[in-house]
């Protein structure tokens, strides 16, 4: 069984929110986003031409989290969701609870 890297409803997705956004990803499932958001198109700053940064206007979260932040297009998300958690980089780690995996990983009802 592979191992859990993460229970965004432990921190609320606090890892889900301003980051480049491959356009074709977005194009593809932006009917799948209910909640306002807004989009910047990296190409006029950052010579990101393929990448946007989506958000919900009102929290800074990325707009495809459902209600108990969990993703709609998990089967097809980004690179980068797919690399938060496990990869060597400490920007791509845990913040919020640093021990997660330890805790994520732990037989059901008992100490691992």
């Amino acid at each position: 069984m592979k191992n859990k890297s993460c229970d965004p409803t432990l921190c609320h997705a606090e890892c889900c929110g301003l980051f480049p956004f491959p356009r074709n990803i977005y194009e593809k499932h932006r009917k799948k986003i209910t909640a306002p958001y807004e989009v910047y198109d990296l190409g006029r700053w950052l010579g990101m031409r393929d990448y946007r940064v989506i958000f919900q206007t009102e929290n800074r979260k990325c707009p495809f989290l459902d209600t108990k932040y969990m993703c709609k297009i998990y089967d097809d998300r980004p690179p980068i969701c797919r690399q938060f958690g496990e990869s060597q980089n400490s920007r791509l780690k845990c913040r919020v609870w640093p021990g997660i995996n330890a805790i994520l990983n732990q037989p059901q009802g008992g100490k691992a």
